[in-house]
């Protein structure tokens, strides 16, 4: 048994004042919390300011990026190239051989 669910989301935006309008020895002079009591309630509240971004090994991107399509289409269309231009002067040489004499 199926019943239609119908989810509704709100967004709410709040523009955050800050001060945009001070001298700049307003913003030179600013002490951050102030004490080390409001500090560490800060830091118990929201937790440590770090994100940690793993890198991946080297070995790991190459290879990511060696299956990327674009670069397979342009090694691909290199190679096309290539044997194109080996089989034009192969063709060349031929031909050429067969037009000339030797008397």
């Amino acid at each position: 048994m199926q019943t239609n669910v119908r989810a509704t989301y709100v967004c709410v935006c709040v523009c955050v004042r800050y001060p945009t309008r001070e001298t700049f020895e307003y913003y030179m002079k600013a002490t951050g919390h102030g004490t080390e009591a409001k500090t560490l309630a800060v830091h118990d509240k929201y937790g440590l300011n770090k994100f940690d971004v793993p890198v991946p090994a080297f070995g790991m991107l190459l290879k990511e990026h060696l299956v990327a399509p674009f670069f397979v289409f342009q090694v691909r269309g290199a190679l096309r190239h290539l044997c194109q231009r080996a089989l034009w002067h192969t063709t060349m040489r031929c031909r050429a051989a067969q037009h000339t004499r030797v008397f």
